[in-house]
């Protein structure tokens, strides 16, 4: 009787160990859980943040960009502006002789009209650019024929030519240039008219 008891008591004491077993295994499994809940929400907020902050530097980027863009548009439209007030002699000889042409004479619209130093990309300040008819005009004086000044000519040249325009090259105060470059603008009128009556 008394190994009984004993017995008994020991089935009764094993048995309560075990229920705490399984409530103290239940209340750390129940805090793991929330400790990882809580890490997981933790990481999201974090992952988040960082998503938003890099959307702000790629926005106040863009607007640094698009602010130094408008400098740099508002420089060359001064530039173009002194050019413009005050025109180089081959420039004079050249606009003399041109206007007197009046080759966009019975254009309407502004597309098609010359336009005499006016800012091109924020690259270049042509002395004479046609957006429609993509043509221009330049007026060469004596230092284009410097090596130095050929080369920085040939970059440009071929700046616009990417771009679809052909660069017609006048000889400052040679008439022979003046109208083989008429002639050039001339063709490159009937050229593209041609192109868009097709």
């Amino acid at each position: 009787m008394k190994r009984y008891i004993t017995d008994k008591s020991y089935s009764l004491t094993t048995s309560n160990n075990t229920d705490s077993f399984n409530t103290l295994k239940s209340e750390m499994t129940s805090k793991s859980l929330q400790r990882l809940k809580d890490k997981n929400a933790k990481d999201k907020y974090y992952r988040n943040k960082e998503k938003r902050i890099k959307k702000k530097i790629k926005r106040l980027k863009k607007q640094l960009r698009q602010k130094r863009l408008d400098a740099v548009e508002i420089l060359f439209e001064e530039r173009a502006d002194r050019l413009e007030a005050n025109l180089p002699a081959s420039e004079r000889w050249f606009r003399e002789l041109y206007f007197k042409e009046d080759i966009t004479r019975n254009i309407t619209y502004s597309l098609y009209k010359d336009e005499f130093n006016r800012p091109f990309n924020t690259m270049y300040i042509p002395d004479v650019c046609n957006r429609g008819y993509r043509y221009l005009i330049e007026i060469d004086g004596g230092y284009h024929n410097t090596p130095t000044q050929q080369a920085k000519d040939f970059k440009r040249d071929y700046y616009f030519h990417k771009r679809g325009y052909i660069t017609i090259r006048i000889k400052d105060r040679d008439m022979e240039s003046y109208k083989a470059g008429i002639e050039a603008v001339r063709a490159r009128i009937k050229e593209i008219e041609g192109l868009s009556n097709v």
